[in-house]
């Protein structure tokens, strides 16, 4: 089977299973908006970004390194196991302990029983990362993708039953741990893993750096995907968080599902032939096609009606909501060719470079969002934060470009034509898209939503078929021999 027919198999299983669940999560999360206030939904949001960014130190990086490896015996496995089982208690307990500290750091006393609750999902996402890395490294993608489809479905279920008997802001929380122990429970019945009663650090020590370096980068990734949540919550107060919660949600949940089953297929196979730069180049630029273009019609409906439903969701906000989707959706778009380069680091073993890249991430947002709320402290803090995205997101990709050159022989120019397809697309479609907007009128929001919703894919469609010729995602492959 060839690579791409690879990723082809790995983005349908794990694709259908993310469409499905995500669409169950989609009910759920909207009658939880709905019912939660947004300072509870604030208390919520903070609780799952500090889960969030411990949870990426949670295997120390060995599910990766284990995806990874060319060869593993099963003293090596069994070791990774333990090692990985120990950092899961460590991190657990961290997190209960730290929890009074940070709840006084936002004046918020019930924060810290919901830290202390959501710590729970370290432990159990630590107990299944090892055998969900294995059956990555086998690209058992159908069975991968009913493990996290299931997960997601019943911990919605759980979350939207908490919610409608008024938990308020433990309704998420508890929905999020539940994932984690769903999560590990389907591991048991799709890849159910028994370790040896034996530990040897010798069988660890040569992939502990890497994994390290490697877990650094997805924690510090997590950082930058909710440092906003963190500054906001303590600038703007817990209910302009919760406020802003379901715009960032709106405009990057799309990005966040598309490049998730697409960088799960992908590494693997990258992990598989990086030594041929050429073919791993080739690889990369069908992704960040394929990523460019996936977003378009997800995000071109979030920019133009997201307004829309932050009113259907009975969240309103003083200012100008729907600049500050568009910005969102805009930095997001920006943000999927971004997110395609850690997997490609880690892929080719440049474990450094992934944590460079993380660090440049979460450094360039950080700064960004200090001057502007610095700057502008009477400004509309939510705007500001959507622009600081995406001036954040426009250098980070300058930053990728000089990282990632080493795996790959590509130069500036197949770079930019790599990008600059999806980007036609999307100005094509928005224009058309826009325009149906604004000439056909309507006070209904369900039909504003369903004619938006026709229009942008019809559009789509007719530019894939009929100006760029592409019948299947199957074309969007690089020819042979492109440098």
């Amino acid at each position: 089977m060839s690579h791409t027919q690879q990723l082809a198999r790995g983005v349908f299983w794990l694709g259908s299973a993310t469409v499905v669940s995500r669409i169950v999560d989609a009910v759920s999360s909207i009658v939880v908006l709905r019912v939660l206030t947004g300072a509870e939904l604030g208390l919520a949001t903070l609780a799952g970004t500090i889960t969030a960014f411990l949870e990426g130190f949670n295997s120390l990086g060995m599910s990766n390194v284990l995806i990874q490896r060319s060869t593993l015996t099963a003293e090596q496995i069994a070791s990774v196991w333990w090692y990985v089982v120990a950092a899961a208690l460590v991190l657990t307990l961290g997190m209960t302990l730290g929890a009074p500290l940070l709840a006084q750091m936002y004046s918020a006393g019930e924060l810290a029983q919901l830290i202390r609750f959501a710590s729970l999902k370290l432990l159990f996402v630590g107990l299944a990362s090892v055998p969900l890395a294995l059956l990555h490294r086998q690209l058992s993608f159908r069975e991968v993708g009913l493990i996290m489809a299931s997960a997601t479905i019943l911990s919605s279920i759980v979350t939207l039953v908490l919610a409608l008997n008024g938990a308020g802001a433990w309704a998420p929380v508890v929905g999020n741990t539940a994932h984690g122990l769903f999560q590990l429970l389907g591991t048991c019945v799709f890849g159910f893993y028994r370790p040896r009663w034996r530990f040897s650090w010798t069988h660890v020590a040569p992939m502990a750096r890497d994994g390290v370096q490697l877990a650094g980068a997805v924690s510090i990734a997590q950082l930058t995907r909710n440092v906003d949540y963190l500054v906001l919550g303590k600038v703007a107060g817990l209910g302009l968080l919760g406020t802003y919660r379901v715009a960032f949600d709106l405009a990057m949940a799309p990005g966040f599902i598309v490049l998730q089953v697409i960088n799960r297929a992908s590494l693997p196979i990258y992990s598989r032939i990086f030594g041929d730069r050429g073919d791993l180049s080739a690889a990369f630029v069908r992704t960040l096609r394929l990523v460019g273009l996936l977003l378009i019609p997800l995000l071109l409906f979030a920019a133009l009606d997201g307004e829309v439903l932050i009113r259907l969701l009975g969240k309103t906000h003083g200012g100008d909501i729907s600049a500050v989707i568009a910005c969102l959706c805009l930095a997001a778009w920006l943000r999927g060719f971004s997110q395609c380069t850690p997997v490609l680091l880690m892929a080719s073993a440049h474990p450094s470079r992934a944590m460079l890249q993380a660090v440049s991430s979460a450094g360039l947002l950080s700064l960004a969002l200090l001057i502007g709320l610095g700057a502008w402290p009477a400004h509309d803090p939510l705007g500001v934060t959507a622009i600081a995205w995406i001036v954040s997101t426009v250098l980070q990709l300058a930053v990728d470009f000089w990282l990632a050159r080493p795996s790959l022989t590509l130069g500036r120019a197949d770079w930019l034509r790599a990008t600059l397809g999806p980007a036609g697309v999307a100005l094509l479609t928005g224009a058309a898209a826009l325009a149906t907007h604004l000439l056909v009128r309507t006070d209904a929001p369900l039909l504003r939503l369903a004619v938006d919703a026709v229009a942008i894919v019809a559009v789509f469609a007719f530019v894939l078929r009929y100006v760029l010729k592409i019948r299947g995602l199957e074309e969007l492959r690089p020819r042979p021999g492109r440098s």
